[in-house]
């Protein structure tokens, strides 16, 4: 008599990889988004939970899309204010384990030109990484070149 066996692998869900920048809080300049990208593993597939203050985020909201894949979830938060800052939270669960970050995040006001007369280059490389690296809208950089 033959007959066939089949095996399944159960893989407790785990957050995998995730970049030291979103442990560290990130800074968001307002009229940007919130991008947020959680890989992670997990057999059989794991449900994904995003959060904020301890509210679960609805993918229905205005702004928010939460798009979900086999090994990663993208959290986006389209033109962030000031209200869009807390700690967003992301849980992975399967039946066999869960993992959990807390992501914390702070959208600051525009950067205005006029805020900053009397800084160097130096100034806004060295001491606001934040409005070059993560401001789109932000035109420091460019205001000080031209000057």
């Amino acid at each position: 008599m033959i007959s066939n066996l089949t095996f399944f692998i159960s893989v407790p869900a785990k957050i995998v990889d995730l970049p030291q920048r979103y442990l560290d809080g990130l800074q968001i300049c307002k009229g940007d988004a919130i991008m947020i990208r959680v890989p992670y593993k997990g057999r059989p597939a794991p449900r994904i939970t995003w959060s904020v203050d301890g509210e679960v985020i609805e993918p229905s909201r205005r702004k928010v899309e939460i798009k979900t894949h086999p090994h990663h979830s993208t959290l986006l938060v389209h033109d962030t204010e000031k209200k869009d800052s807390g700690v967003y939270k992301f849980v992975v669960e399967n039946s066999v384990g869960s993992d959990t970050v807390n992501i914390p995040v702070h959208v600051i006001g525009k950067s205005h030109p006029q805020d900053h007369q009397g800084l160097s280059l130096y100034d806004v490389f060295f001491w606001c990484p934040v409005l070059i690296y993560h401001c789109a809208h932000c035109k420091i950089l460019t205001t000080f070149i031209k000057n």
